[in-house]
């Protein structure tokens, strides 16, 4: 039977493996596959499923030992991932058990005998199957398939992450590389897998989708598509009822509940359900706001944190925030100011905050990318103006600002973007009496990534990481200190 069928293969090498019925539907369908009962197939689920195993590793071992003259070609997001699935794959090869089962399907090695005049190749990229004409080949998305073409070809995971998803720029780069590149290698009759979790309507399998709905004429799939949590209408091949676990020993109901607490809805609609989200999460949605009555906040059991994102002059906004870190530990975005002010404005708002109004900020995170000087420079020790006046006036007010520097290298919009879960879930909270102020710091941001102002998100990103890394910075710079110093590699200025 493991001759014959992927499933009896599949648990035979690995009779540990916890099966699902799942796992038994994908794998009938890439016997399916593989008898040519089916042309192409794509299989979406979330994470930690199953599908990598199976579709990427098992198949085409098992594709092998049925035909040793088949020619593979196996891709993912990254060329590393690729080419640990082809170590994968050779390791199923050759195990004593797959040998039982196809002693004609074998690797070069030093113990094959083999008529043949020349060597065949064995490495990270490539394998070929020894006495035949079967090879396998890997590649990552947009990287170079050259010198064979396939019978088979398998795209597992062409997205990696949310940030490559929302990226227009990526997704289109990833279509062409399938149209040029990839789609070209196919053999006559080539069948196609295409496994991967759902980022975004417009990914390669949307696309892919799209062009069959709206030409017959064009490559047409069948699509098993096995959300986490069940929900009607439910197809014919999932026997499960609205609301059941997909996979409960892996993740039952009540994890998965946690699991869509924790990520948010954006994750939650994409990586879990396999249902990219439409543009109401494509940001902030103050349809699911959580607000706070700031009257009922005892600020004396609370920690204050702020974040300050400079004005690069001219129009450009200066976003300066206070959040408060509850006793139930949500952070509540308590103060937000975003103006058109001067570095020197920015500086006496810090103070004020500080002296007038009493929040005793636990740390004070600043971003020095807009503060005039080279990154270089800063990270040798040299001081902006904006560093140079505020331990000024510091000192001569007798006012104590922990204060942290540091110079930011990553996307903007990503940084942004990874507030989503905290604001969905709860987690980060608003005041109830901040409508006004509210819609300043987000809603300006909403129609990203045309938006014109993006400071106030960013100020609080920057107040969100300090806090999920526990505010370990050293504090750049504390009045009264006579001596400086420099960390050669953090970057942060004087002593700690």
């Amino acid at each position: 039977m493991a001759r014959r069928h992927l499933l009896d293969f599949y648990t035979y090498l690995r009779p540990q493996y916890n099966i699902n019925w799942h796992h038994r539907l994908i794998c009938q369908r890439l016997d399916d596959l593989l008898d040519g009962k089916i042309q192409n197939l794509m299989i979406f689920t979330h994470p930690r499923a199953g599908k990598s195993e199976i579709g990427s590793r098992m198949f085409p071992a098992y594709a092998f030992g049925r035909n040793p003259d088949i020619q593979i070609i196996g891709t993912s997001y990254a060329a590393a991932l690729a080419t640990r699935m082809n170590r994968d794959v050779q390791r199923i090869i050759t195990s004593p058990e797959y040998q039982e089962l196809f002693p004609d399907t074998m690797l070069s090695a030093k113990n094959v005998r083999t008529t043949a005049q020349s060597s065949y190749l064995r490495n990270n990229e490539i394998f070929e199957i020894v006495n035949h004409r079967g090879t396998y080949m890997c590649a990552g998305v947009e990287g170079p398939i050259t010198g064979m073409g396939y019978d088979i070809g398998i795209i597992d995971d062409p997205i990696k992450d949310r940030a490559q998803a929302e990226s227009p720029t990526y997704r289109d780069r990833a279509w062409d590389w399938f149209v040029s590149t990839f789609y070209s290698r196919s053999e006559k009759n080539a069948r196609m897998l295409v496994i991967l979790t759902r980022w975004h309507s417009d990914d390669l399998a949307g696309r892919l989708l799209k062009k069959a709905d709206e030409d017959i004429e064009t490559e047409q799939w069948t699509v098993i598509n096995l959300p986490a949590v069940a929900e009607a209408p439910i197809p014919p091949y999932d026997p499960r009822k609205p609301g059941e676990a997909l996979w409960p020993w892996k993740y039952d109901e009540r994890a998965l509940k946690r699991k869509e607490a924790m990520v948010g809805p954006y994750e939650w609609e994409a990586m879990w359900q396999q249902r990219p989200p439409d543009s109401k999460y494509s940001l902030f949605n103050l349809d699911v706001i959580k607000t706070i009555d700031p009257a009922t906040v005892d600020l004396s059991k609370c920690q204050f944190f702020g974040a300050l994102d400079p004005s690069e002059g001219g129009h450009d906004f200066a976003a300066l925030i206070t959040m408060v870190v509850l006793p139930d530990n949500r952070w509540l975005v308590w103060d937000c100011d975003l103006e058109v002010d001067t570095q020197a404005q920015s500086l006496e708002k810090i103070l004020d905050r500080q002296s007038q109004h009493h929040f005793n900020y636990s740390l004070f995170r600043i971003e020095a990318n807009s503060l005039g000087i080279a990154e270089s420079a800063w990270r040798h020790g040299e001081l902006s103006t904006f560093e140079i006046l505020l331990r000024q006036r510091q000192k001569e007010e007798g006012i104590v600002v922990p204060y942290a520097m540091f110079w930011s290298h990553t996307n903007k919009e990503d940084r942004i973007r990874s507030l989503q879960p905290h604001y969905f879930n709860g987690q980060l909270c608003f005041r109830t009496d901040w409508a006004k102020k509210y819609k300043k710091l987000m809603l300006m941001f909403k129609g990203f990534p045309n938006a014109d102002f993006d400071d106030g998100p960013d100020a609080a990103e920057m107040c969100v990481s300090g806090i999920l890394n526990g505010f370990s910075e050293p504090t750049s710079w504390l009045p009264n200190e006579d001596e400086m110093s420099v960390e050669d590699e953090g970057g942060y200025h004087g002593p700690y």
